[in-house]
């Protein structure tokens, strides 16, 4: 098990004891580290699946219980207990999440990499004549395509969270959905072949934009430098440093230190891919994790390295793939 799915693994069950010490004013004394009863298990799984996101959308997918469940059972696993996800009555809860929620995830269309690169070009067709927008929208959409990252991850990093490395670049993100407030792991950002498509090369010219200095670099006249080569050397980036936002509202010719919300993220993907000429029949924002998701596995990456990079998905998307691009049947185990 990498360390990555590990962290995750303890991120769920860790939200779980707070759900069962906050909700669950009946629970005994010490009952904390103890195995955990179908029972519970079923009372969480309806509660927190019944939520309903400020969008109208359930707050709790498919993949997203399952993860728990998955966590939970291994929990139970490694210390000897029986493991309640096992039990029927789970099973047939986690079932019937996948058929109602799942659907909608399956028929959306992949951004595939050419898509990505063709989204790119129009961003940033005016070269180093790029408007601060061009910039900043090329940096979250190549972003999102890599690590998998939702927009709502995306919307609360700060510069602080990046990390310059050897390879290209990594973001300190909070976990992903259903994991404990406040725990945080990595998303890697190995650099491209081509810098034009380079994630970590378009966040270090964000940046570039962002980092305090005079004349001020709020303004549209401080441009971006050019580069033959990758930009994403660390040459010109103060990485780790704490100067706000990452992705911030720009009103005008002005960079703002707010931070963009989620929606507002979804909102620029929707541009951007108009604005290409992409149909949009099928498009959300999900399009771009799922674009690298159909990459990867056409290139025969295994589901266990899929996850790595960035994190789980239903067993349906890969299952999907495969089907589409004709190749072998599909191991679901990792």
């Amino acid at each position: 098990m990498s360390e990555r799915t590990r962290s995750q693994y303890e991120s769920h069950v860790r939200r779980f004891r707070q759900w069962q010490g906050t909700l669950r004013t009946d629970v005994d004394e010490g009952a904390g580290e103890g195995p955990i009863s179908v029972a519970d298990l079923v009372d969480y799984l309806q509660h927190e699946a019944a939520r309903i996101n400020r969008n109208g959308d359930w707050a709790v997918s498919a993949s997203t219980a399952r993860g728990w469940v998955d966590a939970i059972d291994h929990l139970h696993r490694t210390r000897g207990w029986p493991p309640p996800g096992t039990s029927e009555v789970v099973q047939r809860i986690l079932r019937g999440l996948a058929a109602e929620r799942e659907p909608r995830e399956q028929l959306r269309h992949p951004v595939m990499l050419e898509d990505l690169r063709t989204i790119l070009r129009t961003c940033l067709a005016d070269g180093d004549r790029a408007q601060l927008r061009d910039w900043r929208d090329a940096a979250i959409l190549s972003s999102a395509w890599l690590s998998g990252l939702s927009a709502k991850n995306l919307g609360e990093l700060r510069c602080a969270d990046v990390i310059t490395t050897g390879e290209g670049m990594a973001l300190r993100v909070p976990s992903r959905e259903g994991s404990t407030k406040g725990a945080r792991v990595v998303a890697l950002l190995p650099r491209s072949v081509s810098s034009a498509s380079c994630a970590a090369c378009l966040i270090s010219r964000w940046i570039h934009l962002l980092q305090p200095r005079e004349p001020i670099c709020h303004q549209l006249e401080a441009r971006v430098p050019l580069t033959e080569g990758h930009f994403c050397n660390g040459a010109a980036l103060q990485s780790e440093v704490d100067f706000g936002a990452l992705f911030r509202v720009i009103r005008g010719n002005r960079i703002t230190a707010h931070a963009l919300s989620d929606d507002a993220i979804r909102k620029v993907f929707s541009h951007r891919a108009h604005q290409a000429t992409l149909s949009e029949a099928g498009l959300a924002f999900g399009s771009l994790r799922l674009g690298f998701i159909a990459e990867a596995v056409k290139a025969g990456t295994t589901r266990a390295e899929i996850i790595a990079q960035i994190g789980d998905s239903p067993s349906a998307v890969y299952t999907r793939f495969h089907r589409e691009f004709k190749l072998p049947a599909f191991k679901l185990d990792l």
